[in-house]
């Protein structure tokens, strides 16, 4: 698991049409955190959450639908869900969020 690879994920989401739309159209956090493990993406909730940071105002746009930092970077824990659990329900809000078509 590792920055780069949440880094890495933020520009193909950025950049990558296909891989926008696809993300969007997932059911679930869960639908979506099996994606990005299928395709080769590993990184924690943490890891999205400072890689989110790094992103400037414009990039937050195009990649999180207008949402903001909130949405990559999850709701602040109430709880402790499983690292998994956190990751996929910060999926679910930028997939949710998400501008499938690309702008």
């Amino acid at each position: 698991m590792s920055l780069e690879s949440a880094r890495a994920f933020l520009q193909k989401l950025k950049n990558d049409v296909e891989f926008k739309k696809s993300f969007a159209a997932a059911p679930s956090g869960e639908a979506r955190l099996k994606m990005l493990k299928a395709a080769g993406f590993d990184f924690t909730h943490q890891h999205l959450q400072d890689a989110a940071e790094e992103l400037t105002p414009e990039e937050l746009i195009k990649v999180a639908g207008g949402r903001g930092r909130e949405s990559l970077a999850g709701l602040e824990q109430r709880q402790s869900p499983s690292p998994d659990a956190l990751l996929a329900k910060q999926l679910d809000q930028i997939g949710g969020q998400a501008d499938p078509g690309g702008e």
